[in-house]
Parts: structure tokens; C-alpha cells; sequence
């Protein structure tokens, strides 16, 4: 079920970067009960409300990221890059 929401969040993050489409109608066609949903959703998953989301086009400023904060992509931790190069 976990997995599902995620694909439901990602495809609604699609959505709102490539649509003009209202938060309500997005909700709705991503198989959301109601837009609150689907924003809690967005930010859960992508750290920005879906507003954000539109006004950076998918992308969260560095001074918004905390410092030493893991991304995650679908409920996995990305290995640290830092690590993985040597530095």
C-alpha cells in the first residue's frame, strides 16, 4: 500500500510541474478522497508543499535542505555520495 502512494505522489509531482491543473483536480485523478491528502503526500515526500512544488519546478533550494538530512526515494535512504566517491 506504502508503495502505491508513492506512485500516486510522484505521478501528482508530474502533475503539477507539467499541467495547470488545480491542486483538487490533480488530487482527484491521482485516486486521492481530497486534496489535503495528496499534500500531505507531496511534502512527505518531496520536502515542499505542492505549491512550492510549481513555484520551483520540482526543485528545493539548498538553503531549504537541512544539512545532513537523507533524500529518500521510494521509502529507501540514497547512499551518501561523499562515501561513495572517497571524500
Amino acid at each position: 500500500m506504502r508503495y502505491l502512494w508513492q506512485v500516486r505522489a510522484h505521478h501528482g509531482h508530474s502533475l503539477l510541474l507539467r499541467t495547470g491543473l488545480s491542486i483538487s483536480e490533480i488530487a482527484y485523478q491521482c485516486g486521492y478522497k481530497n486534496p489535503f491528502h495528496l499534500s500531505r503526500q507531496i511534502s512527505d515526500q518531496f520536502g515542499m508543499s505542492p505549491r512550492d512544488v510549481r513555484a520551483n519546478k520540482g526543485y528545493r533550494l539548498a538553503s531549504d535542505i537541512a544539512e545532513g538530512a537523507a533524500d529518500t526515494a521510494y521509502g529507501m535512504a540514497l547512499p551518501d555520495m561523499n562515501v561513495i566517491v572517497g571524500k
